[in-house]
């Protein structure tokens, strides 16, 4: 017998010593596996375990709304423009110009024009319509002068508008608007552009071309452009309003004169173009005027031309709501 007992008893590798040493050995093998995979992690020392977010109590935090910009305002500080000529912006002149093509900044869009009540016009360009606004009160047009003809004359009469100057005459055109003496002054007669010379302006409305029916367009046109220059030699600080003919009736149209509406629409187009190329504003009024069919009503005016009061009010209207101005000038004021 040896000194230790029966061999076969306390033999390892015998009785139930085996299969605990084989689960041992799994079991090791296991726990390796977890940290090798990192299925399994013990938190580092200090450091709380955390909670399953799913039977959290904590109550769940809101975000916070987000808030709303202001609306952009004309007030707005200016930003001035670098003029170099690698600069990304000098296709844009320095808004510490007096030039009336200054761009402005308003949450970070530029605009060159406000409507009557401060408003960007972020795509409005000279030539083109005016975009349609609330109506403006008539102190609008307390810095405004209105000059023309005599359906100039009519408007002053009976469109409402009482806080404007005007200088208007029957008979007057492109042509002698700086040579007939129509305006009464202490002195005594006076040319319209005399008259406007009298006091400074920050809109001047235009309405010509109806005595000027039987020029050719381009000779109309170049009138005009001449008549724009010598404005602005007189009011450079003002924005300048090229007025659309007014309609006629359809009986005028038709009675073989050149008073019809396809030599007024093509002088409308005509007068277009030159806003664009003299940088001055068009004011569609035609449209407010006229029916459907583009006519002055048969019961609108008494000799087909003229309109009657109604027809004012209703330009007056369009005016109102219908204002633009420019933004470098509007910031002086």
């Amino acid at each position: 017998m040896s000194p230790f007992g029966d061999k076969k008893k306390y033999s390892f590798l015998s009785g139930r010593t085996v299969p605990a040493a084989a689960l041992c050995v799994l079991f090791c093998a296991f726990f390796i596996y977890l940290c090798l995979t990192d299925s399994f992690s013990f938190p580092s020392p200090g450091e709380a375990p955390q909670p399953d977010a799913a039977v959290s109590d904590a109550p769940e935090i809101e975000a916070p709304e987000a808030e709303e910009l202001p609306s952009p305002r004309p007030e707005l500080l200016r930003t001035v423009l670098s003029p170099g000529p690698n600069d990304r912006f000098s296709k844009f002149p320095r808004l510490d110009s007096l030039d009336s093509d200054a761009v402005f900044f308003s949450d970070n869009l530029k605009y060159v024009f406000s409507d009557g009540h401060g408003d960007p016009l972020y795509r409005y360009e000279f030539g083109a319509d005016i975009p349609e606004s609330d109506a403006v009160d008539d102190g609008y047009f307390s810095d405004s002068a209105f000059i023309g003809n005599s359906i100039m004359e009519g408007f002053m009469l009976y469109g409402g508008i009482k806080t404007a100057d005007y200088y208007a005459k029957k008979s007057i055109n492109v042509v002698n608007i700086s040579t007939n003496k129509v305006i009464p002054s202490p002195d005594g007669d006076i040319t319209i552009m005399e008259a406007l010379a009298s006091k400074d302006h920050a809109k001047i409305f235009i309405l010509l071309g109806i005595n000027e029916i039987s020029f050719t367009a381009e000779h109309f046109c170049e009138c005009y452009s001449s008549l724009i220059s010598d404005i602005r030699a007189l009011q450079p600080d003002a924005d300048i309003y090229i007025l659309s003919l007014t309609p006629v009736t359809r009986s005028k149209s038709e009675d073989g004169s050149k008073f019809n509406k396809d030599n007024i629409l093509a002088y409308n187009e005509s007068l277009r173009r030159l806003a664009a190329k003299d940088k001055v504003h068009y004011v569609d009024i035609y449209g407010s005027m006229a029916d459907e069919e583009g006519f002055l009503p048969e019961d609108g005016s008494f000799d087909g031309i003229h309109p009657y009061s109604q027809y004012y009010r209703q330009w007056a209207d369009c005016l109102r709501t219908h204002t633009v101005v420019t933004a470098d000038r509007r910031q002086k004021e």
